[in-house]
Formats: C-alpha cells, sequence, structure tokens
C-alpha cells in the first residue's frame, strides 16, 4: 500500500464493558473504496473486508510488549501493563487490502497450538 490512498479506522471491542480489543487498521482505498462510508457498529471491519475481497491470503505475527500509553489508554490498562499484538496483513487476489494492528490485554489470552502428525 505503499503511496496509495489508504483509509484508516480505529475501534475498541468490548465485552460486557470490559475492552479486549483495540483494532487499528488501515485499507487500501482502491480495492475497498467503500470502506469509509460503513457502519462498523454493524459488524466488524473483518467482517466487511471478508464479505466484500475474497481472502487470497493473510499474514500474523504476534508479539508480546508493554502497552504504550495510548493503547493503555483505550483498554484500560494498568502501568506496565503487557499487551499480546497481532500485526494482520489480508490480501485479496494478489492485492494488499489491509493492515492491522490488533491490541489485547496480555493477562486475558494465551496462545497454544495443536500439530497432529500421521
Amino acid at each position: 500500500m505503499q503511496g496509495s490512498l489508504v483509509y484508516y479506522s480505529k475501534i475498541v471491542h468490548f465485552e460486557d464493558e470490559t475492552p479486549i480489543q483495540l483494532e487499528m487498521r488501515w485499507v487500501n482505498a482502491q480495492i475497498v473504496p467503500d470502506y469509509i462510508n460503513q457502519d462498523f457498529t454493524q459488524f466488524t471491519p473483518h467482517q466487511y473486508l471478508s464479505n466484500n475481497c475474497p481472502l487470497s491470503a493473510i499474514e500474523h505475527t504476534v508479539e508480546a510488549i508493554i502497552a504504550e500509553d495510548k493503547v493503555k489508554e483505550e483498554l484500560a490498562l494498568q502501568e506496565g501493563s503487557a499487551c499480546l499484538v497481532l500485526k494482520r496483513r489480508t490480501w485479496s487476489n494478489n492485492a494488499l487490502v489491509s493492515s492491522a494492528l490488533l491490541y489485547h490485554p496480555g493477562n486475558n489470552y494465551k496462545l497454544s497450538s495443536k500439530i497432529m502428525i500421521d
């Protein structure tokens, strides 16, 4: 998306009045020109993009960090709180559609996986 017009959205997701995710997303305006006109109180940006841009690739990177002030404030975290940040990029038909930073309170999440080997 370098050099392209992008739309930016910042949304705090809640569960039972508790912030559980800060979503900061940049969307390629050329690929998704109506993104900026959406009401994301009715559906998430991810749902909208998945419905309108068939995914051809997704890239995820997960990192543990100490929350910056802006993230602490949005997620109502204490000083020095850990966060998990998921860095996500998505493509449709080999065109980069969006790039997102998804911050989560670190004390509420853990990563695990199970790999079946025949």
